[in-house]
């Protein structure tokens, strides 16, 4: 018990080392600064109340905004109040009917009263503002609003003291477009119609929250309520995002999640309602949950799996808040795995590398491995007294000495570890290792087994299994072999039929396996087995010399109906047939096949037939109409191998008429770029660089520009305009340009825009970039 104890303290603290590493150390260090809060900041008040009246203009993307702050001092003698904002407009600020003054320095509003405050004395001030910023507030193609909840993007679109430890009960009165809905914390009070284009919605929570939870968000939202418990629970979806019944079934999962985990932790749901927002583009958004707000982004994976991780962030992540970054992105991770480990979880898509989905998707690989240990059971049961124990803002340090309490073992920090390199050891895994030949004599009834390795070899021994299928028995025998090459020598009865090989020691998908004679793999086509027919049918692609092969082959595929042998028989026929006139028919007709595998066999053997006007036409057609990427992908692959490049450029102007086939487009572009002397493919790929395309789109349209473009002034032009983009993502895609323009052209740059740049992700590149110029 020690031994494993030890074992799982360390496992737990290497992975929570290890995954602040996903990306570069400077990152993690400018991460820290940018959305660090201070442990124990100088409150000198207490906010007991914000009355808010907010105004969204959704067509210039502005929040203006006038807050009655109720305050009690803390303090014998308060003269001055301490508030955070940044990149917003400051209108007033008055307290009665006076004018209060203030100064504004970096982020710290300085607002001086007029008389001063004692000990548990309060007042309110009023005060009003507007913002557009880009970094606090964001606005999706759907035309959807929406405030960031990334630490420390509050004070951005709403002056106040942001920090965990500040918490004050809400009203707020949020006027908007008559044609939409609003989203904010606490429950729905009322709507009033202001005029015939605008309406004020109310929303109030009379338990205090903490202000780092507060979330704004507007849009064309379809809305659909349930009562979970006493509680409301509403889903608010852009309309034609998503199926009715698709929205019904997340709905149904949140009402049951909730009384679920309140029933798992003993701990009733800490907020009055739950207000639950889809959103195609999570914008970059490190955090997807509020105070009673949890965002579920399309391109972020399973909804339901994000929807259950957002609720049980409700307690661990805003009932529980977290001043510590690591704690906010990393650890809180891990607590939010132990919470749902009996739910159906899964991993998320992470393409623009998060660092809280990153640690998410880390734990759903290892905590299987760990949840049978002494510590995670004792964490796992641990987990209601925890939150009974603790409120507000807490530190990993703490828990850890709540563990410490119950086990003996304190799951604090160790010195650095170095992450595994996931895809590297995959790639090494999955990688050929040996190559096997095989020859037979059939006199002496004999195999000749050569294996050769494609590495040079190594010491250690390697081992397969080889199965012996015989007229009249079957029998298995263990192979082994070392060094660069080993030949063996086997005897087999003289009713043998085929031979096949399955993993040992070694395994097989790490052996290439070559030659072997054609009537065993002949008989092994009649083999029961689906897979040792479709491995009969691949090997005999090593044959396609034998003249009597093909009409074998086909006299076989008559017979035969799995999918997977019929796609491995169409690749070797292709094989054996190579483009010869008459035999694209064969191909074509499997197109008609209702398995993909075998459509997908047959677009790769119609590669074949370069300048054939019927395979082209099929082809292009397939290509405008293809419903999955793969299928897209494969006869792209086939296209450009039998049409030129005019034909393929037309096929770019066709896609790109859809903006659903954008992406498509695209790559059908950068397959031309190498060949285009007119310079259109660049022309193309620099509008599908504008902000009205999905960041996907947007991206690769750079990267193709960035890999066929040299032109000088217009990198220079080009970055000066997506380094100041609303698109956090785009403006750190945008640095890996600079080196398309002069070293000095390009310090200049980044110290014009880094002044600008509040993003502490993009900012922390800009400021390594500098580093080195």
């Amino acid at each position: 018990m020690i031994t494993k104890l030890k074992q799982s303290v360390l496992a737990l603290s290497v992975f929570l080392i290890a995954v602040l590493n996903v990306n570069q150390l400077a990152a993690q260090d400018q991460l820290r600064k940018g959305w660090e809060y201070q442990q124990y900041p100088d409150l000198e008040y207490t906010l007991n109340h914000l009355d808010l009246n907010l105004k969204v203009n959704t067509t210039q993307k502005v929040i203006e905004g006038v807050g009655v702050y109720n305050i009690t001092s803390r303090r014998s003698e308060l003269a001055h109040l301490l508030l955070n904002t940044a990149d917003l407009s400051i209108e007033r600020i008055v307290h009665g009917e006076a004018d209060l003054e203030y100064m504004v320095s970096g982020d710290s509003l300085l607002i001086s009263l007029s008389d001063t405050l004692g000990l548990n004395e309060s007042m309110e001030f009023q005060l009003s503002w507007k913002s557009s910023s880009y970094y606090g507030i964001h606005q999706g193609l759907l035309g959807t609003t929406w405030t960031s909840l990334n630490p420390k993007a509050l004070h951005h679109w709403m002056p106040v003291l942001d920090h965990p430890r500040n918490v004050a009960a809400i009203d707020a009165h949020i006027t908007i477009p008559a044609n939409m809905e609003a989203v904010f914390n606490g429950v729905r009070k009322e709507d009033e119609i202001v005029s015939a284009d605008e309406k004020e919605v109310y929303f109030s929570s009379k338990a205090p929250i903490a202000v780092t939870g507060l979330n704004l968000a507007v849009g064309r939202f379809v809305k659909e309520e349930a009562i979970s418990g006493i509680k409301k629970v509403t889903l608010y979806t852009p309309k034609n995002l998503l199926l009715d019944e698709v929205r019904s079934g997340l709905l149904s999962i949140a009402v049951n999640e909730l009384k679920n985990t309140e029933n798992k932790i003993s701990f009733e749901y800490p907020y009055e309602a739950l207000n639950i927002v889809i959103l195609p583009d999570h914008y970059w958004q490190e955090k997807q949950a509020g105070a009673g707000i949890i965002y579920l982004y399309q391109n972020l994976g399973s909804l339901s799996v994000q929807l259950r991780r957002g609720i049980a962030a409700q307690w661990f992540g805003n009932y529980h808040r977290y001043p510590h970054v690591n704690d906010e992105l990393i650890r809180s991770e891990f607590l939010k795995t132990s919470l749902m480990r009996e739910s159906d979880t899964n991993k998320l898509k992470n393409e623009d590398s998060l660092y809280s989905v990153a640690a998410w998707n880390r734990w759903q690989d290892s905590y299987s491995e760990l949840e049978s240990d002494f510590l995670i059971q004792h964490i796992e049961q641990s987990l209601s007294n925890l939150i009974r124990e603790y409120k507000g803002s807490v530190n990993w340090e703490d828990y850890a000495s709540y563990w410490y309490e119950g086990t003996g073992a304190y799951l604090g920090e160790l010195p650095h570890v170095s992450p595994v390199d996931e895809e590297e050891v995959s790639m090494k895994d999955a990688g050929i290792t040996y190559r096997l030949d095989v020859e037979y004599d059939d006199i002496n009834s004999e195999l000749q087994l050569m294996f050769s390795s494609v590495d040079g070899g190594t010491d250690s021994l390697s081992g397969l299994t080889m199965n012996v299928y015989a007229i009249d028995d079957t029998s298995s025998t263990k192979i082994s072999f070392t060094g660069e090459t080993d030949t063996l020598s086997v005897s087999l009865p003289n009713t043998v039929e085929y031979v096949t090989f399955e993993s040992s020691e070694t395994n097989i998908d790490q052996v290439e396996i070559g030659r072997l004679p054609v009537f065993f793999l002949l008989s092994q086509l009649r083999s029961n087995d689906p897979a040792q027919r479709a491995k009969a049918a691949s090997l005999l692609s090593y044959h396609t010399e034998n003249p009597d092969l093909q009409l074998a082959l086909r006299d076989v595929m008559k017979g035969e109906d799995h999918p997977e042998v019929l796609a491995a028989m169409y690749n070797t026929l292709s094989a054996i047939t190579e483009g010869a006139t008459g035999t694209e028919q064969t191909y074509l007709d499997a197109l008609r096949s209702d398995s993909e595998e075998i459509r997908l066999s047959a677009i790769r053997s119609l590669a074949n037939f370069e300048g054939n006007e019927m395979v082209q036409s099929t082809i292009r057609s397939l290509l405008l109409r293809a419903e999955t990427d793969t299928v897209f992908n494969t006869a792209l692959r086939t296209y450009q191998q039998i049409s030129g490049n005019q034909e393929i450029m037309q096929l770019a102007d066709r896609l790109q008429q859809s903006e659903a086939s954008s992406l498509r487009a695209l790559k059908v572009l950068g397959s031309t770029m190498e060949a285009d002397s007119t310079g259109r493919g660049l022309e193309v790929a620099d509008r599908f660089t504008g902000n009205t395309y999905p960041f996907q789109i947007r991206r690769q349209a750079f990267n193709l520009l960035y890999s066929y473009d040299e032109d000088d002034a217009y990198w220079q032009a080009k970055l000066n305009l997506l380094m100041s983009d609303e698109d956090p993502r785009m403006r750190y895609l945008a640095l890996k340009g600079l080196d398309k323009i002069s070293d000095e052209d390009a310090k200049n740059l980044l110290l014009s825009r880094i002044k600008e740049e509040f993003d502490p992700r993009v900012k922390g590149k800009m400021k390594s970039l500098l580093s080195n110029k």
